[in-house]
């Protein structure tokens, strides 16, 4: 499966890294996977790094949408997807962040990780914690 999730329950931080081809199945069983490893916590932030990506041709518009609207409805969450700079990637992306939004309380797309982690973040301390962490698990 393209998807591996690291989670730091001191934080509420999952680092999801998604590679290699993406399809709506494995979109859909990633879905259903975060909400139950993450239950019961509303203040979740993850940060989904797509940059990694090598194949999109079996992830659809349709399963991205109806998928995205799966997600456990989370409140104080914030979601930042890191994608790679090509219209294919950041629409599909933007599919994603357009109908999970009210599930959680802001879906961001970035650019760049740093300025994702930046946005994800309350501190200095928290921004190096979590750097230290994706560096650990990349």
């Amino acid at each position: 499966m393209p998807f591996t999730r690291r989670f730091s329950e001191k934080h509420h931080f999952m680092l999801t890294t998604l590679s290699g081809e993406l399809n709506d199945e494995d979109l859909l069983v990633h879905v259903l996977a975060l909400n139950e490893e993450t239950k019961g916590i509303s203040d979740l932030i993850e940060l989904a790094d797509c940059t990694t990506v090598t194949c999109l041709e079996h992830l659809t518009v349709e399963g991205t949408s109806s998928i995205a609207t799966l997600e456990a409805i989370r409140p104080d969450s914030l979601l930042a997807l890191v994608v790679l700079d090509h219209p294919l990637n950041y629409g599909l992306a933007r599919a994603y962040q357009a109908f999970s939004e009210d599930r959680r309380k802001e879906v961001r797309i970035f650019l760049d990780i740093d300025e994702a982690l930046s946005w994800l973040v309350k501190d200095d301390q928290e921004f190096k914690f979590l750097t230290d962490f994706i560096k650990k698990h990349n």
